[in-house]
């Protein structure tokens, strides 16, 4: 998250490179010594190129100041985030089960992408769970995801056959149905289908397919550690494919709640964790 910031600052202030012929002599003097300068002194000829050099700097200052102004107030809302999902996430121990489980909160988006494939009001549901045993030195992650379709129902075929919801889904058939899963670079992970469900309402249908992808404690890792998000595509075989995109913030506030979980005190995390409180303010 620190290089995000720097690099926001780094393009905030950097100037743009002009045209050595072109540059007068108080062209390349920061803003602050071009206020210092005793205008009284100048020659006409200075004085003329010494307003022209400082209306251009004071411009390139506002421009900087509005630039970095921005580039805090997206970095203050990715830092708050963070938060929200660290706080959101819950770590459940329950006596009666041998591991610790530290669960993410559930989340959805909607976009272009699922609009073409899971129709109007189609969208995708996810969150992050793992299961810990340290004294075991067990560990499991996975991705819960809830696939959400919304398309017309055609009431007199269901009512005729008398079809529930989820027999139409099959007679239509209707479901996404993906079988694999696989992150950038190839890398497979493995798809389990859960669970189908739907409800008809006023002729719109809405269908829902579970599905748990499971991952590799890795993968969240590189996640928190870059600061990128979590993308991987879901195929079903020559059919459309959908690429779901987890945002690195809930990857980043999930971790640093994983981590507590672990009862491990750990100098890295706890530096990031400080670093978003900071920003957040």
């Amino acid at each position: 998250m620190k290089s995000f910031v720097v690099a926001a600052m780094l393009l905030a202030l950097t100037p743009t490179p002009g045209i050595a012929s072109t540059l007068g002599p108080y062209d390349n003097l920061p803003i602050e010594e071009l206020r210092q300068i005793d205008k009284d002194a100048l020659s006409k000829a200075e004085k003329k190129a010494y307003k022209k050099a400082l209306k251009a700097a004071e411009k390139a200052e506002k421009k900087r100041l509005k630039a970095e102004k921005k580039a805090k107030k997206e970095a203050q809302k990715v830092a708050r985030n963070v938060l929200k999902v660290r706080d959101a996430s819950r770590i459940i121990r329950d006596e009666f089960e041998a591991d610790t489980q530290i669960k993410g909160p559930k989340y959805s988006y909607s976009d272009m992408q699922t609009v073409y494939q899971l129709g109007n009001g189609g969208e995708v549901q996810y969150f992050i769970r793992s299961y810990m045993n340290l004294e075991e030195g067990r560990l499991k992650s996975e991705l819960y995801l809830i696939i959400k379709q919304k398309t017309v129902v055609d009431m007199d075929l269901l009512a005729s056959k008398k079809l529930t919801p989820v027999g139409y889904a099959n007679r239509q058939r209707l479901w996404a149905n993906y079988s694999t899963a696989k992150l950038r670079g190839g890398v497979a992970r493995e798809l389990i289908p859960v669970n189908k469900s739907g409800d008809v309402s006023y002729g719109i249908g809405s269908f829902y397919e579970e599905a748990i992808i499971s991952l590799d404690p890795q993968d969240l890792i590189a996640g928190l550690g870059n600061f990128s998000s979590f993308d991987f595509k879901l195929s079903r075989g020559k059919k459309s494919d959908l690429v779901i995109s987890i945002p690195a913030h809930y990857i980043t506030g999930y971790m640093i709640k994983f981590m507590q979980a672990t009862g491990v005190e750990n100098p890295v995390v706890a530096g990031v964790e400080q670093e978003f409180e900071t920003m957040a303010q």
